[in-house]
């Protein structure tokens, strides 16, 4: 009987810290689904401030009008998201290409890279976040390569083309029939958008070799695939570019063909890239044929006037002959290095004309100014002495001018005192000046106590270092020694008034402070 009694006793207090335990756990439970519904909607209420709800709304879902594929968009935007496309981006290794690689990445596009060579494409893996840059060894003479890298996508980029001709490919090779395989293999795998980046002035009946078959090339492709969308860039400038670059390091030697008045209009590569991208989602733009140049026109030799302004670089004024040009060309394509092709020589005789077909407008697209943004591709080609000169014209040519000028202050003996020149002007050689806290020299003067005034002009080039470099005798270190002492007892006195150091470069004035030392 006392065994049943410790039994009941024994269950019935089990049962009571068992619904103890039951209730405390709804309890727990009750608590956190609270804490986390209030939690989602405070954040909510956080990213809707910002904008970065994830939501998804009409416009995330694309519907290809010609292959019914579904394209949808997700998260808030930028590299870590994706905007549901798969491109495939054929040159992506060129100029272009790497300016449009980067502009679909950063909008979370899936990105296959076809290369020939890894290391022409190594920088392109970063572009775009972790598994979006899909890279992808093709060659243009293997069909089956090709497929591969245009199986999945839904759109495809053709960039290739060739400045000038190898051994290996030819205009036609890479311009016309490497282009009408790619329309074939995009028509064949239900590609959704075909763009073809041709060039301006594509004409069949062209001199140039290369205008020539880029026009061949478009006519093809739409025979093929329709719907493609023709971009016809002008001449492109970047960091990378085989324009402005060559004509900064030529100095006029290579490039004064048809006398410098061949009119051309450079655009910006980002402006290309930027308007190709928008070409991506863009339905007004399928099957249409766009001129994308800049806006403004200039002569070449205007060009060679701006690059003169902005580096400081002594152009020469060399006018080459079309035929010499072509002969020096063609002896210099044997080098296995890049170098100027004769059929460059003849598209630099070709100006620039617009054919009514649509251009950045109709994308929306305002192009740069070449005055607002060379600079940035231009300053490497300046020397040391005017790397962070602010930009100004009509320079060139001009003597460099040191000197420093000491004002004097109103009413003091020093300025009113008479002498050659206006007020108190120091000149010397900017060879020998020096200033430390503790130890404040000037050299290289000449003049009266009071009214000091010379000039010291001329041109800074290599051979300065080599006159420092020289031996001085004890004559001189002494004639220095003095004429520091003169103006050491000139700056103590007051008499120079208050200092300044003018440092006049072509065309801009630089005013440094100088630090008056302390009379001990």
């Amino acid at each position: 009987m006392m065994a049943t009694t410790k039994r009941d006793h024994s269950s019935q207090s089990h049962w009571k810290r068992f619904t103890l335990i039951h209730t405390a756990l709804h309890g727990y439970a009750l608590l956190t689904r609270l804490y986390l519904d209030c939690l989602s909607r405070f954040l909510e209420s956080k990213q809707a401030v910002v904008g970065l709800v994830q939501k998804r709304f009409s416009h995330d879902l694309v519907v290809s009008p010609k292959t019914g594929r579904i394209i949808i968009r997700q998260g808030a935007g930028g590299r870590s998201s994706t905007n549901g496309h798969v491109v495939t981006v054929f040159g992506c290794t060129g100029f272009l290409g790497r300016y449009l690689v980067n502009r679909l990445a950063r909008d979370g596009a899936h990105v296959i890279v076809p290369y020939r060579d890894e290391d022409d494409m190594r920088h392109l893996k970063v572009m775009g976040d972790l598994g979006k840059i899909i890279p992808m060894e093709i060659h243009l003479r293997n069909k089956d390569s090709l497929e591969a890298a245009v199986r999945h996508a839904d759109t495809v980029y053709n960039l290739l083309g060739r400045d000038y001709e190898t051994k290996n490919f030819s205009f036609a090779d890479v311009h016309v029939e490497a282009a009408g395989v790619l329309a074939e293999l995009a028509q064949k795998h239900d590609v959704d958008r075909f763009i073809q980046v041709s060039a301006l002035n594509a004409r069949i009946d062209s001199p140039s070799r290369f205008l020539s078959t880029k026009a061949e090339g478009e006519v093809l492709v739409r025979s093929i695939f329709p719907s493609t969308t023709i971009v016809r860039p002008s001449l492109m400038y970047g960091q990378e570019d085989r324009f402005l670059s060559r004509l900064a390091m030529s100095r006029g030697l290579s490039v004064r063909i048809n006398g410098g008045n061949t009119k051309v209009r450079p655009v910006n590569v980002s402006d290309v890239a930027g308007a190709m991208f928008k070409m991506l989602d863009g339905a007004n733009t399928v099957g249409e044929t766009y001129e994308l140049v800049g806006n403004k026109e200039y002569t070449y030799k205007e060009l060679l006037d701006f690059i003169k302004d902005i580096t400081n670089l002594d152009i020469g004024d060399v006018n080459v002959p079309k035929p010499i040009a072509s002969l020096m060309a063609k002896v210099l394509n044997v080098l296995p290095w890049q170098t100027l092709g004769a059929d460059e020589i003849e598209r630099m005789m070709i100006d620039d004309k617009l054919t009514g077909a649509k251009t950045f407008e109709d994308l929306g697209v305002e192009p740069t100014l070449l005055e607002i943004t060379g600079i940035q591709y231009l300053r490497r080609f300046r020397t040391n002495l005017y790397n962070d000169e602010p930009l100004k014209k009509g320079v060139v040519g001009k003597k460099k001018i040191f000197h420093t000028s000491y004002l004097a202050p109103a009413g003091s003996a020093a300025g009113s005192s008479g002498g050659s020149g206006s007020g108190n002007t120091l000149a010397f050689d900017p060879r020998e000046l020096t200033v430390d806290q503790s130890k404040f020299r000037v050299g290289g003067f000449a003049g009266q106590p009071n009214t000091i005034h010379s000039s010291q002009s001329g041109d800074v080039d290599s051979n300065e270092s080599s006159m420092n470099d020289q031996p001085q005798s004890s004559e001189q270190d002494e004639a220095r020694e003095k004429r520091q002492e003169r103006f050491m007892g000139l700056l103590h006195s007051g008499a120079l008034g208050t200092p300044k150091i003018e440092h006049q470069r072509p065309g801009t004035v630089f005013t440094l402070p100088v630090v008056k030392p302390k009379l001990m």
